[in-house]
């Protein structure tokens, strides 16, 4: 109803300015009024298609805009899964490197006690290893003290390697060469100690290079 009475107001002013009678009748239309209804008419089409128009662009830029919202939140949360992947990736290459730190650290322990045994074991070797005849005197010597450095002071004591046995750690030749049978470690410590004190007498601390500064 609004639209007519619209589209009739138009039209009578219109009709107005062109210098057209207002009062003309109902019926008594002319070819003029005829045209200005029709170009009002279009008019008002043309302006409810252009409204319809400008809605529907209206529309398609909300929806443009919500994907465009949808696909950067979609990009963020991939970006932060990246993110978060990559430093569970570099927290365990860290526990790696570390295990593997500690690893190497354990291989170097060990052989750094492998050489110390080795080095410890050449040393005793060679304190029973032959040497020339000295004569030297027992008197005012501390055996205890060499005991105490060479086995504990434990009479039944044999090394690692099985070669060296009882308090002076003596080798089966050497033992047997001073009159012992056996080995030292099955003979008591006073047998051991008389023997040793025999060795002395013929070598000196040769045999002991190290423990024989305890004498």
């Amino acid at each position: 109803m609004k639209r007519t009475i619209f589209a009739l107001g138009s039209v009578a002013i219109l009709a107005s300015g062109m210098g057209l009678s207002t009062h003309a009748k109902a019926d008594e239309p002319t070819a003029k009024s005829n045209e200005i209804i029709a170009e009002i008419a279009q008019e008002y089409k043309s302006s409810v298609q252009s409204f319809t128009a400008e809605k529907k662009v209206e529309k398609e830029i909300a929806l443009k805009e919500e994907l465009k919202a949808s696909e950067l939140k979609a990009e963020k949360k991939a970006k932060k899964k990246a993110k978060d992947k990559a430093k569970e990736e570099k927290s365990v290459e860290v526990a790696y490197e570390d295990t593997k730190t500690n690893e190497t650290n354990y291989n170097n322990e060990q052989e750094e006690t492998y050489e110390e045994t080795y080095d410890d074991t050449y040393d005793n070797s060679n304190a029973h290893a032959s040497a020339p005849v000295q004569q030297a005197s027992n008197d005012g010597l501390n055996w205890a003290g060499l005991a105490a450095c060479e086995s504990g002071g434990n009479p039944n004591i044999v090394d690692a390697s099985g070669t060296y046995h009882g308090l002076y750690q003596f080798d089966a030749g050497t033992w047997q060469a001073m009159g012992g049978t056996g080995v030292a470690s099955q003979a008591s410590a006073e047998e051991q100690t008389m023997r040793a004190q025999m060795l002395y007498a013929q070598r000196g601390a040769q045999p002991w290079p190290t423990c024989g500064a305890y004498l």
